[in-house]
């Protein structure tokens, strides 16, 4: 009986404690149907995300809303800039039941930083980095079904870690700091210089 009821009322702690969050994920026709989704332990917050994309001139803004951990970017600003298309979004988070209703404003500064990066492998077009964009990348993209290498600038939080899948990257990410420093014989050469030490113990032992 004290079993059963140590039971109930921990299931009952854990349907209480349960956050829940609007959720909306647009898909090609940019437009979705908002739900409401119970999120799990590990999402604490519920998120609302501005997603902008700027190709030829213009602009096309979306949002979406889901639930969110701690590692989610929550107060943050991405930026992926590819020259002909730069994707910028704009993550803010809170903590209370349903509290994402309100979309955040898109990141739309566009002031050149004076930091610049390849475009191509051999570095013959640049693009200018913008706002917050402090680090040159390449980087593996989804475009039209297919998967391209491309270079540009972004800010630092999408290095190291899988950034958002709004900004259309897909795979791999090579991050660099300083002008013109992701073209590919500069990453070919930070390879080879990461792996120059392994060598070096292997001829050793």
């Amino acid at each position: 009986m004290e079993l059963f009821l140590v039971s109930l009322l921990f299931s009952l702690v854990c349907t209480v404690s349960s956050l829940t969050c609007h959720q909306c994920t647009p898909g090609t026709s940019l437009r979705c149907t908002e739900t409401q989704k119970t999120c799990s332990p590990q999402e604490t917050s519920c998120a609302n995300a501005a997603v902008t994309t700027f190709v030829g001139g213009q602009s096309i803004n979306v949002n979406a809303k889901d639930c969110a951990t701690s590692s989610d970017g929550c107060g943050e600003v991405v930026s992926v800039n590819f020259l002909v298309t730069r994707v910028t979004v704009n993550v803010q988070c809170c903590n209370t039941d349903n509290c994402n209703t309100v979309s955040p404003p898109a990141y739309t500064d566009n002031n050149p930083n004076g930091l610049k990066c390849c475009v191509d492998e051999n570095c013959q077009t640049t693009v200018q980095c913008l706002g917050k964009e402090d680090t040159c990348i390449s980087a593996v993209v989804q475009s039209g079904g297919t998967t391209v290498k491309s270079r540009g600038c972004a800010t630092n939080n999408v290095c190291g870690s899988q950034s958002p899948q709004m900004t259309g990257i897909t795979g791999e990410i090579n991050c660099c700091k300083g002008n013109l420093c992701n073209h590919a014989k500069r990453i070919t050469l930070d390879i080879l210089l990461a792996l120059l030490p392994i060598v070096v113990l292997k001829f050793i032992f």
